[in-house]
């Protein structure tokens, strides 16, 4: 006669509690662990934003709250200031938020609403507003090692306080990239439909874009921002800067450069323009007090293309000075 055995009915109950117990347990030290870690990261910023560093910098983050339990963590802010008394700047603007996996921590997303300002001494002064800006960034134990931000419907007011020149700038959508490449920094930016006005007269683009790469510059994404010492220049290369103003005007810029230590530029430049009498028009409506210098610029590039309405010719740039092969063209103040 054969026998066959059952599992007792105790023996599966007394399992399934302790599972549920281990649950229990489990979510409890989770939970524990996810509000002690929002608690230190909310003191912990309180400290840092409240007492200016050695560097000069400090900052306000007006109602302090870290929220996203159970599978987030973020940091909210009603508004935000920071202050640079380094170099005389500061920056407000309105809400921010921001958010990042658990089991991703150095993966976050930030949105911050509009109005900003920023102004820097000694009268540079500027007020910003957007539809959306949203930024992502990835960060490790020194610092960033890639920043994205895109936003809509950007408007950008400037103005030289002491000499009373304004600006604006419009861009129906702008990104912002960098990313540490090596020692280097790469950056790339890119506007569509901005709107460059000056002194009431406007230009108009389809778009407009950068791309660089800065030599020896990706310490500026480390949290202590620690650049190599003893170098009086620097230097990096444009690898492409691209306007399309529209109706056939395009304009391509590149080549490497340098900065000296008076904030003065050198470089081999390529440049490559089509519709050059449209740009003629374009730059004189644009910088009617210039437009001699405009005029000229135009002329020299006619003539070394062979008259033809497409151009592409090497510029060169010592101490500030740009030049046409031979023929200074205009000086780029110092940066």
């Amino acid at each position: 006669m054969s026998l066959s055995t059952q599992p007792s009915s105790p023996s599966v109950s007394r399992k399934m509690a302790r599972l549920a117990i281990g649950i229990l347990i489990f979510i409890a030290l989770y939970t524990g662990l996810w509000f002690y870690a929002a608690r230190q990261a909310e003191s912990y910023v309180t400290r840092l934003l409240a007492v200016p560093g050695v560097d000069g910098l400090s900052g306000e983050c007006a109602g302090l709250d870290v929220s996203g339990y159970p599978f987030r963590i973020g940091l909210f802010c009603d508004s935000v200031k920071l202050d640079d008394v380094s170099i005389g700047a500061s920056f407000t603007s309105g809400a921010l938020r921001s958010a990042s996996q658990i089991y991703n921590p150095g993966h976050a997303v930030i949105e911050l609403d509009s109005p900003a300002e920023f102004r820097m001494t000694p009268d540079l002064a500027a007020a910003a507003t957007w539809d959306t800006l949203r930024a992502s960034l990835r960060a490790g134990l020194s610092g960033l090692s890639r920043f994205s931000s895109v936003s809509d419907n950007l408007a950008v007011n400037l103005s030289l306080l002491s000499i009373g020149e304004t600006g604006r700038l419009t861009a129906r959508h702008g990104e912002l990239h960098a990313r540490q490449n090596g020692t280097a920094l790469d950056v790339a930016a890119s506007l569509e439909n901005p709107v460059l006005t000056i002194g009431g007269q406007p230009l108009a683009a389809s778009a407009v874009a950068v791309d660089m790469t800065l030599a020896d510059k990706a310490g500026l994404m480390d949290y202590d921002m620690r650049l190599p010492g003893g170098a009086d220049t620097d230097a990096g290369t444009l690898n492409r800067v691209s306007i399309d103003l529209g109706n056939g005007m395009t304009g391509d810029l590149s080549g490497p450069f340098t900065i000296d230590a008076d904030g003065l530029v050198s470089g081999d430049f390529t440049l490559a323009m089509t519709n050059l009498e449209g740009w003629r028009q374009a730059l004189g409506a644009l910088l009617p007090e210039d437009r001699d210098t405009v005029d000229n610029i135009v002329n020299a590039i006619t003539a070394l293309s062979g008259q033809n309405d497409r151009a592409s010719v090497k510029l060169t740039a010592r101490k500030g000075t740009v030049f046409l092969t031979l023929i200074p063209l205009f000086v780029i103040p110092p940066l």
